[in-house]
């Protein structure tokens, strides 16, 4: 297979193998530790005018926080969790000209955030400054399999983009990051022939079964259909 080589930094940003960075990725989700991402000076992510997630049990990141800075959530009754907000720029209010002053205490939103899910998932995040780096990473691939995991995982997302209709209730994410996710978790209902399954719906219902058991389980199902 001619695609399946190994890739190096000089043909873009390297993102690692993709194997171990899809295992990492992952076990970041269950574990709750966040994601290692070679960042550099990128702060694309700062910069996208995201209203940052803290939660109220994140004690540490709000002693660091100036409680100016910290909005409610729309909608909830002005206690519990909290929003980073952004400056007119769309900056996040926190970001300064030296980078992240709470870097070490920054809130689990950002510990997760890594935007290589983009670039598995062959998809658009939707925010030119994050694309342009997405559009940068290199996966390497140390054998023919990693490569068709790879494979499975942009399937699984253009059939969520494609198939919405075919989920129940017609009910599929819509930001780009929450179809990345799927997609990853989902993605080995791709890895196997697809002609097991009678109708998009099937596949719809796959996918939803498989993230249903990653996120009780923090396991992917097995691949193919049934």
């Amino acid at each position: 297979m001619a695609d399946a080589v190994i890739m190096t930094p000089a043909s873009g940003a390297c993102a690692g193998d993709f194997l171990a960075w899809l295992d990492a990725i992952l076990a970041s989700f269950s574990s709750g530790q966040g994601a290692v991402v070679p960042c550099g000076d990128c702060r694309a992510c700062c910069r996208a005018g995201y209203f940052i997630p803290v939660r109220h049990h994140e004690w540490a990141t709000l002693a660091v926080i100036p409680r100016g800075l910290l909005v409610h959530p729309p909608g909830t009754s002005g206690e519990g969790d909290y929003l980073i907000g952004t400056t007119r720029r769309g900056d996040c209010a926190m970001l300064r000209p030296q980078g992240c002053p709470i870097y070490a205490r920054r809130p689990q939103a950002c510990r997760n955030y890594d935007c290589r899910i983009f670039t598995a998932a062959g998809i658009p995040s939707g925010h030119d400054a994050i694309d342009r780096q997405a559009g940068r990473w290199r996966f390497q691939y140390g054998s023919d399999h990693g490569w068709l995991v790879h494979a499975a995982v942009k399937q699984a997302a253009r059939f969520v983009i494609d198939h919405a209709r075919a989920f129940p209730g017609g009910r599929v994410p819509e930001q780009a990051a929450d179809i990345a996710l799927v997609a990853l978790k989902a993605h080995p209902v791709f890895l196997g022939p697809m002609d097991g399954y009678a109708t998009d719906a099937a596949v719809a219902r796959a996918v939803v079964r498989a993230c249903r058991v990653f996120d009780a389980t923090g396991r992917l199902v097995s691949g193919g259909a049934p």
